[in-house]
């Protein structure tokens, strides 16, 4: 929900990976398929309308292999494995947080999304007066980088969580994956995005 500018970029050079796709030729040879078959990373071969031999099943309720209703307690049992084997196996894949600034801080921010431009351009007026800042910014929540997030935190000197919300919510989620309990909460939650002095002054109310 947001606007930025970019370089022009080849649209030739993008490689679009569509996963596991059934090919035409091999929904030709099959004789049984299997729209959630089980497979070791979570991850089925995908149909598609109009292929020949298999059937292209959305179906909102638990189902069986197969893409039909099937709600006893072994199948839905397989069916929740199988899923979470799939976020398991996205975890490897997905982007890990993002370190800004220096490897070692006098004080540790944390934040994300939207407070990110605010929050760079506060670093560098901090820096200025020689306070020097790093920034843990997670790319993605769900699955949670954990291990990561834990790591960069616990050799931390001071934390800082910074969000624009009332309630810490990326806090509250580090607290709930890690154990760990950010030190300080600079929030604001008026409708009004942060301003980079007001991240460095507030910040610097804590360290002073």
């Amino acid at each position: 929900e947001s606007q930025s500018a970019v370089e022009p970029f080849n649209q030739k050079l993008i490689n679009v990976d569509r996963g596991k796709l059934l090919a035409r030729a091999d929904a030709e040879k099959e004789t049984e398929f299997r729209r959630y078959r089980e497979t070791s990373d979570g991850i089925s071969l995908r149909s598609r309308p109009g292929l020949p031999n298999t059937l292209f099943i959305a179906n909102s309720d638990e189902h069986n292999d197969y893409g039909y209703s099937e709600e006893s307690a072994e199948n839905r049992r397989l069916m929740m494995d199988k899923r979470f084997r799939k976020l398991q196996t996205a975890e490897q894949n997905l982007p890990l947080p993002v370190l800004h600034g220096p490897d070692k801080a006098d004080v540790t921010w944390v934040g994300w999304g939207s407070t990110l431009g605010p929050m760079l351009d506060a670093m560098k007026l901090l820096s200025e007066q020689n306070i020097s800042v790093n920034l843990v910014r997670p790319v993605i929540l769900e699955p949670f980088p954990s291990d990561f997030i834990k790591a960069s935190l616990r050799q931390a000197k001071t934390t800082v969580l910074i969000e624009n919300n009332s309630q810490g919510q990326l806090g509250g989620l580090i607290r709930e994956k890690t154990g760990f309990e950010i030190g300080y909460q600079l929030l604001k939650y008026d409708g009004r995005p942060f301003f980079p002095d007001e991240i460095a002054s507030g910040v610097k109310s804590f360290i002073t």
